[in-house]
């Protein structure tokens, strides 16, 4: 028997809210216009609480930029939620910048001391009442060449229509619909979510979806009593 040849699955979100209502024992075809937009709505929560579980491989963006000397603060897209690793790079060696706490940001005597940046603060304020997202280097930048390069984790993409591609990659489609068929059920057709027991189904995916999705590679742990700058 021959197969298809075709290893990528692009589905258009039409097709993922088809089944998502399927599995909330709804007939898409007889579903009214406000369960359509409700499923919208809801899609985008979904995404939201994808993301707000944990970092997602295709959440991740690459995004790099040259320090200005004597600069210590560096504003991001607003599409950024937060750095995933960050470096630094001179004269094409790259060293591990550290992520610090806010606490120990504001631990710092001296925040304008100048040298190459080993530190840095996330400042994940966002957008909310005109903050955006910032980074602080610390030691602040001695030269205008270092570049800092990071993995960022973005935000999810929004759903506005059905004709758009959903915005997510394929190890997660099937969690995503189990989690959005869920919301529906509970809104339109709250009996389906004992008979076909979707609470424990959408958890099952989700953990199967994680697991897909995780880097694995040795690791090895360290526990200190010491703070970053002496005993605590």
């Amino acid at each position: 028997m021959a197969t298809s040849g075709q290893f990528g699955w692009d589905p258009l979100y039409a097709d993922l809210l088809r089944e998502c209502f399927e599995r909330a024992l709804i007939d898409p075809a007889l579903a009214p216009y406000n369960q359509i937009e409700s499923a919208i709505r809801s899609s985008n929560f979904v995404m939201q609480a994808l993301s707000n579980a944990g970092a997602k491989q295709y959440e991740m963006q690459f995004y790099q930029y040259t320090v200005v000397q004597g600069q210590a603060a560096y504003v991001y897209p607003a599409e950024f939620l937060r750095p995933f690793v960050v470096t630094r790079t001179r004269a094409g060696v790259q060293i591990p910048v550290l992520s610090i706490s806010r606490w120990d940001y504001q631990d710092i005597p001296v925040k304008f001391a100048v040298g190459a940046p080993s530190e840095c603060f996330w400042d994940a304020g966002g957008d909310y009442a005109g903050s955006p997202r910032t980074m602080y280097l610390w030691p602040v930048p001695e030269n205008s060449t270092d570049l800092i390069s990071q993995w960022m984790i973005r935000t999810p993409e929004v759903i506005t229509s059905l004709a758009e591609t959903a915005p997510i990659s394929t190890e997660w489609l099937d969690a995503f619909c189990d989690a959005l068929a869920l919301r529906i059920a509970k809104k339109f057709n709250p009996a389906a979510v004992q008979q076909n027991d979707m609470v424990n189904q959408a958890m099952a995916t989700m953990s199967a979806a994680r697991q897909a999705d995780r880097e694995t590679s040795p690791a090895r742990f360290r526990m200190s009593s010491r703070g970053r700058r002496g005993w605590r």
